[in-house]
């Protein structure tokens, strides 16, 4: 999602980066419609809810960009210029997380009932694990892979390999950490272990991260890659998917599940997506269809880090009752919040704030 700048632009990174921001605007958009439009456990309910979990992969989706586009670029760079890079992470990453936190921790304050103001004692955690707002954590896992990207880039050249590889070493690294966090949380009688938010660590998304580094290493190969893993990465994706939905299923009906198969399976139909995103976006790329999606993908991180805000007002407005009397209301609440979050970053470009806004 917030990529290093190439000297020729890839637009099927844009593409990727476009499908997944609809996604995780259709994500928000069904959480806040199975309260506002639907009854629960009505089959209309169950639908949203398992479409709203199978739009469910865009935070890995974007790490894997993310890591992928790093690598490129620091391999084609020969030497990689450290200092350069973490100056860039600053005004890139670091920047824009602690202005929209700001911004998300008044608007919190002003627009929202008094349950959830924020308690001016904990800013320092709100900061930390990206607490400013629901879909802030996103930023500080991508501040933990810019501050160990050294680190990450040098594992990921060091250990020469295949992609099978490369699956196999991150997919056992995340079930190690997983296991390891759960006997912690077993030893200390503890809920969290030794991870209190764990979607808001790297830890969390060790395949998508290593994988995307490896990819980007390898990017010259990845046609071949593609045409020898393709039908693998669709099989992980459709199997994780299955195991991930009936878990899912049991723990919203407070059933016993594995929590740790619970996390890895989501882990493999995220990843899975990922790459077969990837694979098709470089198929879309001179369709009329992929240059509008690109055109999206470009305006990423600002949708990401408006459209929130963009729901919450629009949810809370007289105007939402209009829905009530449309078919699927849940489908013209996204198409709206699209438009005019995409409108607003687009207003922001146009009036020369936006690098202030976004950092880029």
């Amino acid at each position: 999602m917030f990529e290093a700048r190439e000297s020729t632009r890839d637009s099927a990174f844009d593409i990727v980066k476009g499908l997944s921001i609809l996604e995780v605007i259709a994500h928000h958009v069904l959480s806040l419609s199975l309260r506002r439009f639907s009854e629960p456990a009505t089959i209309e309910w169950w639908g949203l809810y398992i479409l709203k979990e199978i739009l469910h992969f865009a935070v890995p989706t974007f790490l894997m960009i993310s890591a992928l586009l790093l690598a490129r670029s620091i391999a084609s760079q020969g030497k990689a210029n450290w200092s350069r890079f973490y100056l860039r992470r600053l005004t890139r990453t670091v920047w824009p997380y602690l202005l929209w936190s700001a911004i998300y921790l008044w608007f919190r304050f002003a627009f929202m009932p008094e349950r959830e103001h924020p308690n001016w004692d904990n800013i320092a955690l709100y900061l930390f694990w990206g607490k400013a707002f629901y879909h802030l954590y996103f930023f500080t896992v991508l501040v933990q892979v810019s501050v160990l990207f050294p680190i990450i880039f040098g594992f990921v050249k060091k250990i020469e390999g295949s992609l099978a590889k490369w699956f196999l070493i991150s997919f056992c690294i995340q079930l190690l950490i997983y296991y390891s966090n759960y006997v912690v949380a077993v030893k200390t009688n503890s809920i969290e272990g030794y991870l209190p938010f764990p979607a808001s660590t790297l830890l969390w998304y060790v395949p998508p991260i290593l994988l995307g580094a490896y990819i980007g290493l390898n990017w010259l190969n990845w046609e071949s890659m593609w045409n020898r893993y393709k039908w693998v990465f669709a099989a992980m994706a459709f199997v994780g998917l299955c195991a991930y939905l009936w878990l899912e299923i049991r723990r919203v009906n407070f059933m016993p599940i594995e929590k740790r198969m619970h996390a890895l399976s989501l882990t493999a139909y995220a990843t899975g997506v990922s790459l077969l995103l990837i694979g098709f976006s470089r198929r879309m790329a001179n369709a009329r269809i992929g240059f509008g999606i690109a055109m999206v993908g470009n305006r990423s991180l600002g949708m990401f880090v408006i459209h929130p805000a963009v729901i919450y007002l629009f949810i809370e407005s007289p105007i939402v009752r209009v829905f009530n009397y449309t078919p699927l209301p849940y489908l013209w609440l996204w198409l709206v919040t699209v438009m005019i979050t995409w409108a607003i970053v687009e207003a922001a470009y146009k009036l020369r704030i936006g690098k202030l806004l976004f950092g880029r």
